[in-house]
């Protein structure tokens, strides 16, 4: 089956010195710088420095194939605010926490130290692959049917139910300082506990969990303080780094979750800085930065103007097919490929598919006729050798481009964001076949994107990203400032096709 072993993953991390501050001075918009990490697991990742960055005009790469990537920046719970490392996640919704002793060293199992950080991508891999291929229908997970059970191959896999029950007594005696830092309840004046909800759990594709209780306290980052800002506090995990989930109130485990006696939404943290009056718009703004950077930002309230450029223009939140069914997911229309080179340019398909924007899996997906066609065009094929399983091509030159089309405008995203070298004149080909109507568009996609996600308005609004240190913000206080509505904003998926090559997005 064709799902590539070599996908990078990685998260969006609130670590360390950066924090959030005012963009530019800019009322009602608040920025969170985060710096980039590069390890196998979060406790091995370093940040790049400039001095490994070689002397051109350009960012180079080190030694970064295949490894994680971490973007981190820095949180404060309670009063007083207690430091945390979190990983911040526009996949999820929940912000959960390790309780002091509640964290668990497993130096024998290296899973145990990734949890959320390389669960994204790796679920996807896992689930898909039980029984033979995708079980039920991605695309069913990300838009199809109401009501039920989603289990979803880019989300926690359990939520709501049992520990594993093999964490023995002994075991949490054994409890150390995760990566995330540990909170310490009793040490803040502002904590509440909730007594009145079900418990909180959730369990990634990696085997981490966490598992524990609802709360609320105050969060400060950088220059931004919520008050009484719902949290879940795990006092049983195995996971070294926390979560900070940013993403539409349905994922939360209190609504989307197994063994639920009472389903509830609540504000998190997106909701509650419009509730609270710090933005005017619950929407925000994602700049991952050129491959190698060293840091990149996400603004809440605003867009910076000076990080695209050309038009940016909008689209539709694809959901459910019921109008009950709540908002979950960044999904959206891609209408076509094609690739692109110095002088060539050639679209590979204009048939429509479900693309979902998920900052939490660094490689794409694409549907299986669609990634045939990309390694065809470039000479290559899907290797099934075991020790392989991808696509092998031959290593292309650097000015070569993957463009994705949604419907009037075009995304060109840089061939090299894809490929792995393997040594000897070949290269993995970093995209992953999905045997459904259905993409995930991760950071090899996004790195060359600026992408402004307005829940407000359930719109996503796409530029080409632009790689420029200077600011230009605004703040959002209705529709997104700048931006327009796509050409093909009305022509969204509609349901499966038979993907047919040619057309024209050129």
């Amino acid at each position: 089956m064709k799902f590539s072993s070599n996908i990078l993953k990685y998260g969006i991390v609130a670590a360390g010195a950066a924090k959030v501050a005012l963009a530019g001075g800019v009322d009602g918009v608040g920025k969170i710088p985060f710096s980039k990490r590069y390890g196998k697991s979060f406790d091995e990742s370093r940040q790049i420095s400039f001095s490994e960055k070689g002397t051109g005009g350009d960012d180079q790469e080190i030694d970064i194939s295949n490894q994680n990537v971490y973007y981190s920046a820095s949180i404060y719970l309670g009063t007083p605010g207690q430091e945390l490392t979190l990983l911040l996640d526009t996949g999820s919704s929940d912000l959960w926490i390790p309780q002091k002793g509640g964290y668990h060293c497993q130096s024998d199992s290296d899973d145990a130290t990734k949890g959320k950080s390389s669960g994204i991508a790796s679920q996807l891999f896992s689930i898909a692959s039980a029984e033979g291929g995708p079980s039920p229908s991605l695309t069913t997970t990300l838009i199809g049917s109401s009501g039920g059970s989603h289990p979803d191959p880019l989300e926690p896999t359990n939520r709501n139910v049992q520990p594993p029950a093999a964490i023995t007594a002994s075991a949490l005696e054994e409890s150390c300082q995760s990566s995330s830092g540990n909170f310490d309840p009793n040490s803040s004046s502002s904590f509440n506990k909730n007594d009145t909800v079900d418990g909180f759990f959730i369990e990634y594709g990696d085997n981490s969990y966490a598992s524990g209780y609802w709360a609320t306290d105050d969060l400060t980052v950088g220059d931004i303080s919520v008050k009484d800002m719902t949290i879940a506090v795990a006092d049983d995990t195995n996971s070294s780094v926390a979560v900070f989930g940013i993403s539409y109130r349905g994922l939360e485990s209190s609504v989307f979750g197994d063994n639920l006696q009472d389903p509830h939404e609540y504000e998190n943290f997106p909701y509650l800085l419009k509730d609270q009056g710090i933005v005017k718009r619950n929407a925000y703004s994602l700049y991952l930065n050129s491959a190698g950077a060293s840091d990149g930002n996400i603004l809440f309230g605003g867009v910076d103007h000076n990080k695209y450029s050309g038009d940016l223009y909008t689209l539709p939140v694809l959901k459910g097919q019921e109008d009950s069914d709540p908002w979950e997911r960044f999904v959206v229309t891609v209408q076509g490929i094609g690739i692109k080179g110095s002088e060539t340019q050639n679209t590979l398909t204009t048939t429509p598919f479900i693309g979902l924007l998920d900052s939490g899996t660094t490689a794409v997906y694409l549907p299986e006729p669609v990634a045939d066609m990309v390694a065809n065009a470039y000479g290559g094929s899907f290797d099934d050798d075991p020790e392989v399983q991808s696509y092998v091509i031959s290593c292309p030159s650097d000015d070569e481009k993957i463009v994705f089309n949604f419907g009037g405008f075009n995304i060109e995203t840089s061939l090299s964001n894809y490929i792995t070298d393997n040594g000897n004149g070949q290269c993995i080909l970093n995209i992953s076949p999905t045997s459904d109507y259905m993409g995930i568009l991760g950071d090899s996609f996004l790195r060359d994107s600026y992408v402004v996600y307005d829940m407000d308005n359930n719109e996503i609004s796409l530029a080409q990203a632009n790689f420029d240190s200077t600011e230009d913000v605004e703040a959002i206080t209705g529709p997104v400032p700048g931006a327009t509505k796509a050409p093909g904003y009305s022509s969204t998926y509609s349901g499966p096709q038979t993907f047919q090559t040619g057309g024209n997005i050129f």
